[in-house]
């Protein structure tokens, strides 16, 4: 009797084992799967442009007023500020932009962007935004309109 409940407790060591090993890898499969889906703005822009430098941008707000902007450095700063924010690629979404975000190279190439706060359009691919969309918020702080003074 004590040989067969010795013989049980292997068997079921042995399932529980199995069982813990079986669900370490679907877990592992899930995170490498969520992870494979995600990007940085950097590195979705850079795929967008391929090393072309940004040499201005137009931003349209969600009542048609444009605001160029030529000044190199404020647009690198603006990209190099943002280029950490983790995105995370979705099929086809509906976006209603509050942006649509126009970039002119050096090599006089035109890409789109548009954004609103949850969600991000590079060129042709959709994102979610993961954590702080500052890109957002700082396109938000440029087109601010401060009240004139008298």
């Amino acid at each position: 009797m004590c040989n067969s409940f010795g013989a049980f407790v292997k068997s079921i060591r042995k399932q529980i084992f199995i069982s813990l090993l079986v669900l370490g890898i679907i877990i592992s499969f899930f995170i490498i799967q969520q992870r494979s889906n995600q990007i940085t703005f950097g590195e979705a822009l850079d795929e967008l442009l391929s090393d072309q430098p940004i040499k201005e941008l137009m931003i349209a707000d969600d009542k048609n007023e444009i605001i160029e902007i030529m000044n190199s450095k404020l647009v690198n700063d603006l990209m190099k500020d943002s280029a950490h924010m983790v995105l995370k690629q979705v099929e086809d979404i509906s976006i209603e932009p509050l942006y649509n975000i126009t970039l002119y190279t050096k090599e006089y190439k035109i890409y789109a962007l548009q954004v609103n706060e949850t969600t991000v359009r590079i060129g042709r691919d959709f994102y979610v935004v993961r954590g702080n969309n500052i890109f957002f918020e700082s396109i938000k702080q440029l087109t601010r309109k401060e009240p004139a003074i008298e």
